[in-house]
């Protein structure tokens, strides 16, 4: 799994050096030595760098964009990491530290992701005392409006059981949601050997100042850590065992702070006894826990209480809080006490300076208890989590729920004659399973039956665009059926099924035969290809090249491309076509789903007979078909030389066609040529058919010829339906024809042999009765594994939920966040004029661009 992990905790000013710090480095120390899955760290490039020594593959710096004057970047900055995530294909996110300072950025937007996200709660301290810590109106929003990413997040980890019921109890959220994975701390907190001990000790109480025995406390200047009441326990001790013993306060405190400690222990009598160390390295703090007589804590809350597990570590004995976190980790191994009550921690202080057998019993039972936490066990918890947060989210988080959701769908429909005309007809009632559909048509009653409510048919029409779908789906082809669908997709967006990589079909019938506009159509083409179109352009206008070869050199897909949320195509030739030269981002943009198709009952034998003989076709034939749309692509001249030859060879052999003519010219050239071969009597044309009787036209061939050169990236429909008939079927070794498998087609090579290839093909078969079966029934097989409308069908709806779900391909934050931009560059006045530069250039930089734009 592809983990990434927000780690500004460990650049913050808040966090980088204290508590949630050390937890976050720790935990991921851990975390990276299990190589199961893979690690994404996502740092702020304007902090300080954190991650000396972790491998660079793993590290993200992402660059923000600096905050300047009045301009606060923050909207921009949360989409910026948000491309960022999303860059790296993740899927899971996990926010170390929800709750860090202004400098951090941290989205808690309610924008669609593609991930789910786990986030990290050390405490709700600031909720409990609203007054001490959201006093200033900037810091209390920011706090209020970061709670929300643990209400969005799939699972919220817990450093305690304390934490996770202040997470039910205050945030509302389910048990389910909150999982405690516990807390641990470095392995550098441990008893220390007696000799080397021993010398490290008096060096550590020697630069300190130390030069009593002493009770050690750890603690910044808040007053949650309860420092005043810690002099005044100590004050409360008897004067013998305050002359004896010294306080040692280890902790980050400010010059206020020191000063302040300093005066009230001289109002309490004992300055000469305190000892305040600010901020101490490791191993001296370790020599402390191991040096004390006692480790006190009279912390009034904490979200674990990470100090007395150090201490307990160390085998100190512990006086501690009986606060619910301090309480949970300390259990039976030291004494616990009521903070708020400085009698009694001096009573409990006293009680163990006194007696060694007191101390030896609570050091052994401390050093016992701190065996029960471990890096190990936290990480191993932590991880659990990620999959359990992944599966649960893959299950239904990111799905539809309640009732179908409402798509509209664009495509020609039955009357028109078109491949995609039928194969939207076959796929939607299956797709109105999943979705509440409306059919968008241009202007005519389809022929298709209602599906139980599901479907409702109606023209294209301005109105169009105040209805709000879940999702909008165009079927793109490359023919003039399809103009009428084209500009709405410009316009609005959507997810589009590419039929053919080459649009420069639709987009010529568009702009020219429709508009009559020859300016607009080599506009085009300039916009999409530049000076190499507009050179090919004018070569064209001067009959230098022709219009087949300007459709096959510009496909003319890129605006169709870039108003797309996601592009569905039926082949790997198509789809890495479509990725050639794109960034990494797109690719989950581009999905493969396989063209369905009907798997129909074997006919008897007598049925076949009497379709062929409807057709004029002797019942012992041997049938050569070709089906579809006859364009020049079809290389049907190609074929009927080929066939000719096996006409020649075998007098049992009769050629049909199947479909009409895309041009008058080019059928008055086929037949001309049918007739210069001598086999006009042998080939019937028996131009378009219906669903039904194409079936049984499919059914009364022995062989197919489906040959398409040059390619536009399409798949063939008519082919696929000859393979689920059954029918051996030859193809050309090249595009979508090539990922067919061998044991299924017969497959010939482009080229000079291309038809003695082919007319050897056709002999062999006409031959082999034992050949034709076994790539029929294989053919048949593959078109039942593959090519099922269910599954094509819940294929396009869990894609469709996957997209709109998760905000894949929608450019509308990115242009709303950018609008702002721009308003609030306008009102600057040239005050900051690289507001909206730099802005822009951090947009550009982004890797995660390709998310929603088409780059």
């Amino acid at each position: 799994m592809r983990i990434g992990i927000d780690c500004q905790a460990l650049q913050t000013a808040h966090s980088a050096q204290r508590g949630i710090g050390i937890y976050t480095r720790s935990l991921l120390s851990s975390l990276l030595t299990r190589g199961e899955d893979d690690y994404h760290l996502f740092f702020n490039a304007r902090l300080e760098s954190p991650h000396a020594g972790q491998p660079a593959a793993l590290c993200h710096p992402v660059d923000y964009v600096e905050k300047t004057g009045s301009w606060e970047p923050d909207e921009a900055n949360e989409y910026l990491q948000r491309l960022a995530y999303e860059s790296c294909g993740l899927d899971l996110l996990h926010v170390a530290s929800v709750q860090e300072g202004p400098e951090a950025v941290i989205d808690s937007s309610a924008g669609r992701r593609s991930f789910p996200i786990v986030c990290t709660l050390f405490d709700l301290i600031p909720l409990l005392y609203p007054g001490v810590y959201l006093a200033d109106p900037a810091k209390n929003a920011r706090y209020l409006r970061r709670l929300e990413l643990y209400r969005r997040a799939e699972i919220v980890l817990t450093i305690s059981d304390n934490s996770r019921n202040d997470a039910l109890r205050l945030l509302g959220l389910s048990e389910d949601r909150v999982v405690n994975v516990g807390a641990a701390i470095d392995p550098s907190f441990r008893p220390l050997d007696l000799a080397a001990g021993s010398t490290l000790i008096q060096a550590v109480k020697q630069a300190l100042g130390i030069q009593s025995p002493f009770v050690l406390c750890t603690g910044g200047f808040d007053f949650r850590k309860n420092l005043n009441g810690m002099l005044e326990s100590f004050s409360r001790l008897p004067d013998g065992l305050k002359h004896e013993f010294q306080l040692v306060i280890v902790g980050a405190l400010p010059a206020e702070g020191i000063l302040a400690l300093h005066d009230l222990a001289q109002r309490y009598g004992i300055a000469d006894r305190l000892v305040l160390t600010k901020r101490i390295p490791r191993d001296s703090l370790v020599a402390l826990y191991n040096a004390c007589e006692v480790f006190v804590f009279p912390s009034l809350y904490e979200g674990f209480g990470l100090p007395v597990l150090e201490a307990m570590s160390c085998g100190a004995p512990v006086v501690a809080s009986n606060t619910p976190a301090t309480a949970e980790t300390l259990g039976d191994a030291g004494i616990q006490v009521d903070p708020a009550d400085s009698r009694a921690i001096a009573q409990a202080m006293q009680s163990v300076m006194e007696s060694q057998t007191l101390r030896e019993e609570l050091k052994a039972k401390a050093l016992s208890r701190s065996q029960m936490y471990s890096w190990e066990a936290t990480a191993q918890a932590t991880k659990e989590v990620f999959h359990l947060a992944r599966d649960r989210w893959k299950r239904s988080g990111h799905l539809v729920r309640g009732r179908k959701p409402k798509i509209a769908f664009f495509s020609p429909l039955p009357p028109r004659k078109s491949g995609i005309s039928h194969y939207s007809a076959q796929l939607l009632p299956h797709l109105s399973k999943h979705f509440d559909i409306d059919v968008y048509v241009d202007g005519y009653l389809p022929s298709q039956p209602p599906v139980d409510g599901s479907l409702r048919f109606f023209p294209t029409s301005p109105e169009l665009s105040r209805e709000r779908y879940f999702s909008r789906l165009f079927q793109l082809g490359n023919s003039a059926f399809h103009a009428y669908m084209y500009e709405y997709l410009l316009r609005h967006g959507g997810i589009t099924a590419l039929h053919e990589v080459s649009l420069h079909g639709l987009v010529h019938a568009t702009l020219v035969d429709e508009r009559q506009s020859e300016q607009r159509y080599a506009e085009e083409i300039v916009y999409e290809h530049g000076e190499e179109g507009r050179a090919a352009l004018e070569m064209h206008q001067q009959g230098e090249v022709d219009g087949a070869t300007m459709m096959a050199l510009f496909p003319l897909n890129e605006r169709a491309l870039s108003a797309s949320k996601a592009v569905i195509v039926h082949s790997e030739f198509a789809r890495r076509q479509l990725l050639k030269g794109r960034s990494e981002q797109i690719v989950p943009r581009v999905k493969r789903i396989n063209q369905g198709v009907t798997v129909l009952p074997l006919p008897a034998p007598s049925q076949t007979q009497t379709v062929r003989a409807r057709l004029g076709i002797p019942g012992g034939a041997f049938v050569v078909g070709v089906f579809g749309m006859m364009t020049e692509s079809k290389q049907l001249e190609v074929g009927l030389r080929a066939f000719q030859r096996l006409r020649q060879h075998d007098g049992r052999a009769w050629y049909l066609s199947v479909g009409e003519f895309a041009f008058a010219g080019y059928e008055a050239s086929i037949l001309r040529l049918c007739e210069q071969l001598g086999i006009g009597d042998r080939v019937v044309f028996a131009g378009y058919a219906g669903s039904q009787d194409f079936s049984d036209y499919v059914f009364t061939c022995d062989v197919a010829l489906s040959l398409r050169y040059p390619n536009m990236g399409e798949t063939s429909a008519a082919m696929l339906q000859a393979l689920a008939c059954g029918i051996p079927t030859i193809v050309n070794d090249l595009a979508a024809f090539a990922e067919l498998p061998s044991d299924a087609v017969v497959k010939v090579q482009i080229g000079q042999d291309q038809e003695d290839d082919i007319a050897d093909a056709l002999r062999l078969l006409a031959e082999d009765q034992a050949l034709c079966r076994r790539l029929g029934t294989a053919a048949r097989r593959y078109i039942l594994e593959h090519h099922s409308w269910e599954t094509v069908a819940a294929q396009y709806a869990d894609y469709i939920c996957y997209v709109e779900s998760t905000g894949l391909g929608d450019q509308t934050d990115l242009r709303a966040v950018l609008g702002r931009v721009v308003d609030k560059a306008r009102t600057l006045k040239g005050r900051e004029t690289r507001v909206l530069d730099r802005t822009i250039d951090a947009f550009a930089g982004s890797a995660g661009l390709g998310r929603v734009l088409w780059i």
